[in-house]
């Protein structure tokens, strides 16, 4: 779409979540249901991506960015992507 509407590269996705202190991911799998620490702050404000080509793999381009919401919340990563980076089907 970016690239239709005439949009110029790089594009940088930017996430910032306000008045989130003390809440919680919720990780909810097939065996159990187990929760992450609560975020130590009120203000999630995460570090701009860049996206370089109009061409490339979206799941694989924000993993970086999922990684660190989950970091947020005590985890080592997003739960949705296999060791390889590779983001799981479901």
């Amino acid at each position: 779409m970016q690239r239709a509407l005439g949009v110029d590269l790089p594009v940088y996705v930017m996430v910032s979540l306000i008045g989130v202190g003390g809440y919680q991911f919720v990780l909810n799998d097939y065996y159990s249901r187990s929760e992450g620490d609560k975020i130590d702050r009120e203000e999630l404000i995460l570090p701009a991506l860049e996206i370089t080509a109009f061409d490339c793999e979206i799941s694989e381009v924000m993993l970086p960015l999922f990684n660190r919401l989950w970091n947020a919340a005590g985890r080592k990563g997003s739960f949705n992507y296999n060791a390889d980076g590779s983001r799981k089907r479901r």
